[in-house]
């Protein structure tokens, strides 16, 4: 049982016939969602950082010339671009691969997306 969770008593009544009930300040609880923005503003890449990331994942190659690779080959790296934390729509304006394709390769890379 976690520590930060008060024993639960049961209600009691007042002279006045209403109950009183204690309960834990929210401040004690940790939000989910704030952990998530948190998570999403540290994992920001800039242009730059993303262009040297594909660079070096293409071993190289001129990042348009991705769009040429072997289905096989270009999904693997841009799937890396993803799980890196790079954008899908920043990675389709960088690579010139549709949008369409990379959102379908963050479902399978199972990326969490923003609506």
């Amino acid at each position: 049982m976690r520590s930060n969770i008060m024993p639960r008593h049961s209600r009691e009544q007042s002279g006045t016939g209403i109950y009183h009930v204690i309960s834990t300040p929210m401040e004690q609880f940790e939000d989910p969602i704030d952990k998530e923005d948190e998570e999403k503003e540290s994992r920001h890449v800039s242009d730059s950082e993303a262009r040297e990331l594909i660079k070096h994942l293409c071993s190289h190659f001129n990042i348009c010339e991705i769009q040429v690779f072997q289905r096989k080959e270009r999904n693997e790296i841009l799937g890396s671009a993803l799980r890196y934390g790079v954008g899908v729509r920043q990675l389709a304006r960088l690579t010139g691969v549709s949008y369409g394709i990379i959102q379908r390769i963050n479902e399978k890379v199972g990326r969490r997306t923003v609506p």
